[in-house]
């Protein structure tokens, strides 16, 4: 079994008041405590936040360049459990059309701020195929930049050295009958060919518009844009929101999402 956790952190924002990262620090690493993820991609973390994160997942290891420049931008962080994977090699790519260069945006698309793609290709230590697990944060604001940064992410997965399956996880601020998931699970095609992602949270027998993810530190969710995609052979044993509050916290204005996948 491969347990997968996606969480928007929400960044270190003094004007949060009692929600701002200091009084919910301890909560979000008991809950990843808890959960225990094999792999965990985190949104929005600022470079004080995830060292704190870290600081509390002995076990675990990270990786993730910031979007812009300096560190002090938001990451899009892997962490992972070293006991269960290793991880071969990873990278960063800017969802942009000069994807390599660190910090980069696409003002036609119309995003204010870079968006990027942090990933890692791992194995498990006790045998078995690499896979890729690609992590992200799409634009809050422009369709289009949602729609061009899909279109990228998949045509990174169709590049000869990715390895397979791939796992897809992130904030895509974005329904899940939107274009950007459209193109992401198949339904639309990208350079003419369909890709081959699924929803976790249908995989797992889950209908309808899925339960949502965002609540704004309210505790209530208001809509679903978080989420866990895979590639076949992996299934989704289980999916689920983690909506209820940690030692009376809520962990982000996000609720996590977990997927626990098989072979």
């Amino acid at each position: 079994m491969l347990t997968v956790l996606t969480l928007n952190l929400r960044f270190d924002n003094p004007g949060d008041g009692e929600h701002a990262w200091p009084h919910r620090r301890e909560a979000v690493g008991n809950l990843l405590h808890a959960q225990a993820p094999l792999l965990l991609g985190t949104q929005e973390g600022l470079a004080d936040q995830l060292e704190e994160l870290q600081a509390q997942l002995p076990g675990y290891a990270s990786f993730g360049m910031a979007r812009g420049s300096p560190e002090q931008d938001e990451h899009c962080r892997v962490f992972y459990l070293t006991n269960a994977l290793r991880l071969r090699r990873h990278g960063d790519f800017w969802l942009s059309e000069t994807p390599d260069q660190p910090g980069s945006r696409t003002e036609s698309w119309g995003n204010g701020f870079p968006r990027m793609a942090t990933w890692g290709e791992f194995e498990p230590n006790e045998g078995g195929a690499p896979f890729t697990f690609l992590n992200t944060h799409l634009d809050h604001a422009s369709p289009l930049a949602r729609e061009r940064a899909a279109e990228q992410i998949v045509r990174f997965l169709r590049q000869a050295d990715v390895a397979h399956p791939a796992i897809v996880c992130g904030d895509m601020n974005a329904a899940h009958d939107s274009r950007p998931l459209r193109l992401l699970l198949g339904a639309e095609p990208v350079d003419g060919a369909p890709n081959s992602l699924r929803d976790t949270y249908r995989l797992s027998g889950g209908t309808g518009s899925g339960p949502a993810t965002f609540h704004g530190f309210t505790g209530r969710g208001t809509e679903r844009i978080d989420y866990i995609l895979v590639e076949p052979p992996l299934r989704a044993v289980r999916c689920e929101v983690l909506d209820q509050p940690v030692e009376g916290h809520c962990v982000s204005d996000h609720f996590p999402v977990r997927a626990v996948l098989e072979l």
